[in-house]
């Protein structure tokens, strides 16, 4: 859906986004606690059961694929000193 960041926020705000997505999704918005994809860490997420359109479906493939770019250098940037100390 969208980043909803709630730290430090009112919690009056918190629920007035929370209804104005229920108004637009209704019974299909959740939140769920959810492991991060590169961390051990978890988060809060707010979900909707909807299909995508095709500016939500691009937005996504392009943070798919900048995402595993990223994880792509990391692991190169690794390979590479680990290449340069052992050879």
């Amino acid at each position: 859906m969208s980043t909803l960041y709630i730290d430090g926020e009112k919690a009056t705000d918190l629920i007035e986004t929370l209804q104005s997505y229920i108004t637009l999704y209704g019974d299909s918005v959740r939140i769920e606690e959810t492991q991060y994809e590169y961390d051990n860490g978890t988060y809060l997420g707010v979900f909707i059961d909807a299909p995508e359109d095709d500016m939500q479906y691009a937005k996504r493939v392009a943070q798919e694929v900048e995402y595993e770019q990223r994880v792509e250098a990391q692991e190169r940037k690794q390979y590479e000193a680990l290449k340069a100390k052992y050879g």
